[in-house]
């Protein structure tokens, strides 16, 4: 139970309020143009709304936004000098929408992102995995519902539950799953007791202490995470210094969600063993 509030409310604390596509298609035409003007400062203010805009979505992506939200992140990861981070969103770009391009005012004819572009659309990154199955939820890839999802490419992933979305973000190539896609952090059945409930056993106190600490300590590296990420898109971090904001970031997130899954499973033994 600690795993699945940490997970639910780490977006909350996050979102001051909905966000609506519309204002993520505005932003994304912005960065489109401050690329092509070469307004550096512009451009990178426009990605930090833009993935702000996106985690705070609340109904789903259409597929012409991912391919716009993808065709961004390859902007921004060749801004950096990431040519690895390049290809791989435009090849989430093309998976999407197999016709997508780069305008020519961003990338004329000649341009790195030319071939950048060419090497994504012959890049095979059909592998994929199936997604948690749960009554009442459902799962969007890049605007279009999926019970599976890419392993080889990037991908924005949608938690929908009643109707409305719950979870907006993006996962990169290779990257697993947030830990709120599991079923056991999604589906808590109901418990109807029919026996008189058997004394508390306080041999179980130790196991639920280490379940709290475990989450503290998830907690903590998400928290980590966010101050590298802060520190990535902070305008006046040198350059040289965003891949290892970059790696430090993803690798504190990873942690933290597998501390969080250690955190769940200690406390379901902990309630094991005191029942």
């Amino acid at each position: 139970m600690i795993g699945v509030w940490w997970a639910f409310t780490a977006m909350a604390w996050a979102c001051d309020r909905p966000a609506l596509t519309a204002e993520l298609a505005e932003t994304l035409e912005n960065a489109d143009r401050s690329f092509a003007t070469m307004d550096a400062k512009g451009f990178l203010s426009n990605m930090v709304v833009a993935n702000d805009e996106l985690a705070c979505l609340r109904t789903p992506l259409t597929p012409d936004l991912a391919t716009q939200y993808h065709r961004l992140l390859a902007l921004d990861a060749y801004f950096h000098k990431d040519e690895l981070g390049t290809i791989q969103a435009l090849t989430a770009m093309v998976a999407v929408d197999p016709d997508a391009d780069l305008d020519k005012s961003v990338a004329p004819e000649g341009h790195p992102l030319r071939r950048h572009l060419e090497t994504a659309r012959t890049t095979d990154a059909k592998a994929t995995d199936a997604l948690p199955k749960a009554e009442g939820h459902r799962w969007w890839i890049d605007g279009s519902v999926a019970d599976r999802y890419p392993m080889e490419r990037p991908f924005v992933l949608q938690h929908e539950q009643d109707g409305e979305i719950q979870q907006s973000t993006h996962i990169s190539a290779h990257a697993p799953l947030p830990d709120w896609t599991r079923v056991e952090t999604i589906i808590v059945p109901p418990v109807i007791h029919t026996k008189v409930k058997k004394p508390f056993k306080k041999s179980s106190i130790p196991i639920f202490a280490a379940a709290g600490a475990t989450a503290l300590l998830a907690g903590g590296a998400y928290g980590y995470a966010w101050t590298q990420r802060d520190g990535y898109f902070e305008q006046s971090t040198n350059p040289e210094d965003r891949p290892g904001l970059r790696a430090r970031a993803n690798g504190a997130t990873i942690a933290a969600g597998a501390l969080g899954g250690v955190a769940i499973g200690l406390g379901s033994i902990g309630l094991v063993i005191a029942w």
